[in-house]
């Protein structure tokens, strides 16, 4: 966390959500899934293939599989296999899960090395049976939170995410602004952009891939695709009024855009958001 300074160091905050080391389940081995938090696997047996928007890839035995927040994927595991699968709630400076947009990362067995040494320590250090409800004397609290912190930024340096602190650069905050008055799939309103930053679309799109790790138009989607996701799981709206809610023409828009985004229909993915 070197690239960040101090006083932000300090609003960071490392959680962690999920510790699982065994088989996977028949429920499990092929959903579509999202998430803001930070997730890794490494894989103990069997095999799994991942889908995501920008392509897909397959892990075998001792592979670590990093997902940073944001991520919507498909996976599906063969029947044999074992995973340990750790997952940690991250926000930065300014409360935002770091590494939005990125794409996930496939880490050998020689250079996960650190990794496993981190969730081992982890693993280690939780108290036996539902660890989210224990009570802990503050030298074990103290000690697991530790080790959450090295896991964490050792899975987010692998991701080229450490020490990500929120964009500074005056122009990219600018533009986020404006987009964030109305984000929609429609065609971005590169005019206003101009007039609000001073820079062109290529200008732009390379000091959003400096700052932010893709193009305005990547960062845009990333934020509709996470409001998309988050919407599907509460099932009393319907999936038109959410297509509405989110800019889209109409739900049939939606639905291709979603697909084309996450491998799954809108329908799918809320039949499996509780798993």
């Amino acid at each position: 966390m070197a690239a960040t300074d101090y006083p932000d160091w300090l609003r960071w905050r490392f959680e962690l959500t999920l510790a699982y080391d065994d088989a996977v389940e028949a429920k499990n081995r092929a959903i579509p899934t999202w998430t803001d938090q930070l997730a890794a696997w490494q894989l103990r047996r069997g095999s799994v293939e991942v889908g995501y928007a920008g392509g897909r890839f397959s892990a075998g035995p001792g592979q670590w599989v990093l997902f940073p927040p944001g991520l919507a994927r498909r996976h599906r595991f063969t029947e044999d296999a074992a995973i340990r699968s750790l997952r940690c709630a991250i926000t930065d400076a300014a409360g935002q899960p770091p590494g939005l947009g990125q794409a996930p990362l496939l880490v050998a067995p020689g250079d996960g090395t650190e990794l496993a040494s981190c969730a081992d320590r982890v693993l280690a250090r939780l108290p036996s049976g539902d660890w989210r409800r224990a009570t802990m004397a503050p030298q074990t609290w103290a000690s697991l939170q530790s080790s959450v912190l090295a896991f964490a930024t050792c899975a987010m340096a692998h991701l080229g995410i450490v020490g990500a602190a929120p964009p500074v650069e005056p122009r990219v905050l600018a533009a986020q602004r404006l987009l964030l008055e109305r984000p929609s799939p429609a065609a971005l309103p590169w005019d206003r952009l101009r007039n609000a930053t001073g820079l062109s679309r290529p200008q732009l799109d390379r000091l959003f891939a400096r700052h932010c790790g893709g193009s305005v138009r990547a960062w845009i989607e990333g934020r509709l695709l996470s409001d998309a996701c988050r919407a599907l799981e509460d099932r009393s709206e319907a999936v038109k009024a959410v297509a509405m809610r989110l800019g889209f023409g109409d739900a049939s828009h939606f639905c291709r855009w979603f697909r084309a985004r996450t491998g799954a229909s809108p329908q799918d993915w809320r039949r499996h958001a509780a798993v």
